[in-house]
């Protein structure tokens, strides 16, 4: 320790440093839809509508990208694609996001699957299943640092509330 005085000098380096990269995982994606409005992607919209498969495991386009998030893995290759398309959906969403601050773009999440999809190779597939999990699990805060609610957005319109009817299966009729 140097005492300070009127003749010392001191100098300072500040360093700043980017705020680390965010990205949300497939359960917050499936739990918290009201997020999905702000990356132009649906719940219903069909993986085949954003992913391509090339010779292998195309039924899997049929589904749509809510239901991937749903998928699980397994020995196969098309366990491997569903396992990939699980991850491979929320880092979509989390890079397409204002919200989130996800490593890759949009465009490099949709060519990295598409690669690994058209590819069929099993060890492929998982490889980049296994970094999109890495990036999904960065934390899942917004620009402000906090985590983001699983709520009601607060720049969303709100839509008018419907009313439930006691039997959901007969509608009334006005006469």
């Amino acid at each position: 320790v140097v005492p300070v005085t009127a003749s010392t000098e001191c100098t300072a380096v500040i360093e700043c440093v980017p705020p680390p990269h965010t990205g949300c995982t497939p359960g917050f994606w499936k739990n918290c839809t009201i997020h999905w409005q702000l990356t132009g992607y649906t719940t219903g919209q069909r993986v085949s509508s954003v992913f391509s498969f090339g010779n292998c495991c195309s039924s899997l386009g049929n589904l749509s990208l809510a239901s991937a998030l749903d998928l699980g893995g397994g020995r196969g290759v098309c366990d491997a694609a569903g396992h990939l398309l699980r991850n491979g959906v929320a880092a979509l969403l989390n890079a397409s996001s204002p919200e989130v601050d996800y490593p890759f773009t949009d465009q490099e999440v949709i060519a990295s699957v598409n690669a690994a999809l058209s590819s069929c190779n099993r060890a492929t597939i998982l490889g980049l299943a296994s970094e999109l999990d890495r990036n999904n699990n960065l934390g899942c805060r917004g620009a402000n640092g906090e985590g983001l609610p699983c709520h009601r957005l607060s720049n969303i319109p709100r839509v008018a509330p419907t009313r439930v009817l006691e039997d959901s299966r007969v509608a009334p009729t006005r006469q």
